[in-house]
């Protein structure tokens, strides 16, 4: 049984690196999520991963104790990753997600690195893989790694980074001594929550605010001027009346 359960990991070795390139892009926060795509060099190649794909399709969690080594294609009780072949431009695509409990038992990221770790603290995470890639050892020519997060970068070992996006480039120079290391600032719910109290000199952005305002505008009602107003108008009445009595009274002396 031992025998035939390595044939099946160098089977699953074979699917991930036989193709020529290969990316992998892991996205970090709350959970994990990868999405790894291989492109393979000819139709012919990529014949052979799509049957090996269908004879071993590839379980998401590494060294499943469901999986049973004399049993070909999927099988019940097993997680697998969402797997979509695209025949026009010769690629396998194997999308999963994981919780930061379960990321560490990623069957593919543990193929192809070496001590890969995941370690959290209250404020920060840690991830790190390996001193070589495993996945160049048998013919896959070029791999890129990308990391996406949302978390505040506090230090990496990538070959580039732009925005919130970090990169790794991994070939047959290099795979021997390639790691992945990664130090990440959490954002704490606690601060968006207190982010939301601060103070703002826009009342619309304010509900508190706008629900506030008519009565304020009630309070500050221009009291003298409608007063004004008020005696205006009586003067204006007395003035007609007045010119009234005058007519009247000059008709009465003719």
């Amino acid at each position: 049984m031992k025998k035939i359960l390595n044939v099946i990991i160098l089977l699953l070795s074979a699917l991930i690196i036989t193709g020529c390139t290969a990316e992998y892009k892991i996205t970090v926060g709350k959970n994990i999520s990868e999405d790894l795509t291989i492109k393979a060099d000819t139709k012919d190649e990529y014949e052979t991963l799509i049957k090996n794909q269908n004879d071993y399709p590839i379980n998401k969690y590494y060294n499943d104790k469901n999986l049973e080594a004399y049993v070909m294609g999927y099988q019940n009780k097993v997680s697998y990753y969402d797997f979509e072949p695209n025949d026009s431009n010769l690629t396998l695509n194997y999308k999963s997600n994981f919780s930061l409990s379960k990321a560490k038992t990623s069957n593919i990221v543990n193929k192809c690195f070496e001590n890969y770790e995941i370690i959290e603290s209250k404020d920060e995470l840690y991830i790190s893989a390996g001193e070589e890639f495993q996945c160049l050892k048998n013919g896959l020519d070029v791999a890129k790694i990308i990391l996406i997060t949302d978390y505040e970068i506090i230090y990496s070992n990538a070959d580039s980074k732009s925005s919130n996006e970090l990169t790794w480039y991994i070939n047959s120079n290099n795979y021997k001594n390639k790691s992945l290391k990664v130090n990440l600032y959490k954002k704490v719910v606690d601060d968006s929550k207190n982010n939301n109290k601060k103070p703002t000199t826009n009342p619309s952005d304010n509900k508190d605010d706008n629900i506030k305002e008519p009565e304020n505008n009630k309070k500050e009602t221009n009291y003298p001027m409608i007063l004004a107003y008020i005696l205006l108008g009586i003067l204006v009445l007395i003035g007609i009346t007045l010119i009234l009595f005058q007519k009247k009274s000059n008709n009465n002396r003719i």
